[in-house]
């Protein structure tokens, strides 16, 4: 019954991201449809892919610098495990490396922050990733 169960799982993550932004009422995750271009509602698989299995987690770091004029310009990273890992396990390594990319934006320029993580590596346009995170 659990294979059944990791097998569903990994499929309804297949085309999905976790996502947050520093744009995001709250501050809260959300999960994307990359395919279909929306937010959804994680059910219980999403949640089971997330927290129970491990993954070569793949993580799109973004970081937007804000010119006193208004401009912005955007600094991203894509960083993709080597090894399988639990969520919970990634959280420190990707935090630093979020910290470095932020700390690379001008200090007397506002900042804005955002990450995207699939269980697999997926190539996003810089378009993509300013639509999904809405910076």
């Amino acid at each position: 019954m659990i294979k059944r169960v990791n097998r569903i799982a990994m499929a309804a993550m297949r085309d999905v991201a976790v996502v947050w932004s520093s744009e995001f009422a709250g501050k809260k995750v959300m999960m994307h449809d990359i395919k279909r271009g929306i937010f959804i509602q994680p059910n219980d698989y999403h949640f089971h892919a997330v927290q129970k299995i491990q993954h070569r987690w793949s993580m799109t770091l973004i970081a937007v610098g804000i010119e006193p004029n208004g401009n912005k310009y955007i600094k991203t990273e894509l960083h993709t495990l080597n090894d399988p890992r639990l969520h919970t396990a990634t959280i420190e390594y990707f935090n630093e490396q979020h910290e470095r990319l932020l700390g690379s934006i001008n200090p007397n320029h506002g900042k804005q922050a955002a990450w995207i993580a699939t269980i697999e590596e997926i190539d996003l346009t810089e378009d993509q990733i300013l639509r999904i995170t809405g910076l």
